[in-house]
């Protein structure tokens, strides 16, 4: 499994949480203030480093795919977006009673095996010092992972930092079975 820290060490890549919420204008529980394309400016930071933000989607993402990006060592490890299901079916108590998520919801892809997808959520270990979920889960079906996963406001979408000018293309088609 490759590590977030070799990817960084290797591409001599050193930012501050502080510094990715200035770039892309992010207050805590507000979103992004300025909204339009923090992607570019991500860009503009990383472009100094030979880096970039990928971001596949629609006809152009799929599980073959966002395997295909977990696997390149060059890569980050992936982004998702899960629909707002997910948080509500894994017990995320709001503060008012009857409430659902409506949001979409982002994990970091860690691995994979035949029958679960391994995650990072940070939101987890927040909602649990607030006492908003009592138990920590990172993993999930691969079924339960699709379901959530397509049925997302945008679905089936995957983010990750790549080198520039670097297509995944060769890889995703040996894998697809061209």
């Amino acid at each position: 499994m490759k590590h977030i820290s070799a990817f960084l060490d290797k591409n001599k890549l050193s930012i501050t949480k502080n510094h990715i919420n200035t770039i892309c204008d992010y207050e805590e529980g507000i979103d992004c203030t300025r909204g339009g394309d923090f992607r570019g400016r991500l860009n503009d930071f990383l472009s100094a480093y030979n880096l970039m933000i990928e971001i596949n989607e629609g006809s152009f993402s799929d599980f073959q795919k966002l395997v295909a990006v977990f696997l390149n060592n060059k890569y980050s490890y992936p982004i998702v977006g899960l629909s707002p299901e997910y948080l509500n079916d894994i017990g995320v108590n709001h503060e008012s009673q009857n409430a659902q998520y409506q949001w979409d919801h982002i994990i970091i892809i860690l691995g994979t095996d035949e029958q679960n997808i391994y995650f990072y959520d940070s939101f987890i270990k927040m909602m649990m010092s607030r006492g908003s979920l009592m138990e920590r889960k990172y993993s999930i079906s691969q079924t339960k992972f699709y379901s959530y996963w397509s049925n997302a406001t945008f679905p089936n979408w995957i983010g990750y930092v790549k080198p520039l000018n670097e297509t995944l293309y060769k890889d995703y088609i040996q894998m697809s079975g061209g």
